[in-house]
């Protein structure tokens, strides 16, 4: 019926899969019809094979069941044909394929003049898209596990990912078969989201799994920690961008989404920060420079209220400035914090500091 049409070229017909994909990664035509019932192979896994090689190659499945429809479409099908395949339906199969996909917006996909391609994804507090540094990139997720699987995939990037993996951290309450089909219906949707932004990162399949190429793609995370481990020493000649090393640290790793799975990363660059700050505020701390090591302490506090270093710091300031009550508020904060959250008490030479400054204060006014 194909040849028929008088609308294509029809280079081989193969009912072994094995051989009829071995001859399509030589032959490389535009379009592929696949039927999903097939020996040893089925449409699916034929499918994937052959997309892994030619990621451009169309495809068009044709079967008698319209049960794996979902999973067609997840691979980026241009069509799914029910057997018997009428004429007609033929025809609109390959009018669909002759018209030219609309090319994505320059606006959208490609940086101003004279800049490198490049697209930041922000990871610190939360995650945004920013295309060579303009406006932030309105995505739309079509669900919560849509935007958390995009997610997951990102931060294993360029690395294949196995479906069960997927399954078990999005859809563990579900039987096998349904959670499959959310995960294809999610990658699907994965695929729409990012298809403006295809020149940088794209959904590819693997064996058994999924894995995210990325290209021209910059990430904040990877960025701040290279300045923070690239830095020199702190010193007066390089304080300045020491400071700003501080102001890019927005918040902690996908902050505000809270995946668990996030979590062993978000520790990580947790410390990489606090022992930052603390070396930066203790550098202050040392200059004389007061103002900026006591903003500085308190920035840890929030962010790391159980680290008794800053308190202690900040006791020492407060000291040194006449301020008495300062002293006595960092030390009760700490302590009160530790005792109710932790059941413990500060470290021992804090607390035999504050001992000593309460002897040395005593009958002192306040």
């Amino acid at each position: 019926m194909l040849a028929d049409t008088g609308e294509v070229e029809v280079a081989g017909k193969f009912v072994n899969p094995l051989r009829g994909i071995e001859a399509v990664i030589q032959a490389c035509p535009d379009v592929v019809f696949l039927d999903m019932d097939m020996p040893e192979l089925g449409g699916i896994q034929v499918a994937e094979r052959l997309l892994q090689s030619l990621p451009d190659l169309h495809i068009v499945f044709v079967t008698a069941y319209n049960d794996f429809a979902v999973q067609a479409f997840e691979l980026q099908a241009v069509d799914y044909l029910l057997k018997p395949v009428r004429r007609e339906r033929l025809l609109k199969t390959l009018k669909r394929l002759q018209k030219p996909a609309p090319p994505a917006s320059r606006e959208d996909t490609l940086p101003a003049e004279g800049e490198a391609p490049s697209l930041m994804i922000r990871l610190l507090r939360n995650l945004q898209f920013e295309l060579s540094g303009q406006e932030t990139l309105f995505i739309r997720w079509r669900t919560t596990k849509t935007q958390e699987l995009f997610a997951y995939l990102f931060h294993h990037r360029n690395q294949p990912v196995h479906k069960d993996t997927l399954i078990e951290l999005l859809w563990p309450e579900l039987d096998y078969m349904k959670a499959s089909t959310h995960l294809y219906t999610s990658v699907y949707q994965v695929r729409k989201t990012l298809a403006s932004l295809k020149d940088y990162m794209r959904v590819c399949n693997g064996d058994e799994g999924y894995r995210l190429e990325t290209t021209g793609v910059i990430v904040d995370s990877e960025e701040w920690e290279k300045g923070v481990v690239d830095a020199q020493a702190i010193g007066e000649e390089n304080l300045a961008a020491h400071k700003a090393l501080m102001d890019l640290y927005r918040g902690d790793y996908l902050q505000e989404c809270d995946y668990w799975w996030a979590e062993s990363e978000r520790q990580r660059l947790k410390m990489l920060w606090l022992n930052h700050a603390t070396a930066l505020a203790d550098y202050c701390f040392a200059a004389g420079e007061t103002s900026e090591a006591i903003s500085l302490y308190h920035k840890i506090q929030a962010w790391q209220p159980y680290v008794g270093h800053s308190y202690y710091q900040l006791m020492q300031m407060y000291d040194a400035m006449g301020n008495r009550p300062g002293v006595e508020e960092q030390f009760k904060s700490l302590a009160s914090l530790l005792s109710s959250e932790l059941n413990e008490a500060p470290e021992p030479h804090i607390v035999a500091w504050h001992e000593q400054w309460k002897r040395r204060n005593q009958g002192a006014p306040a």
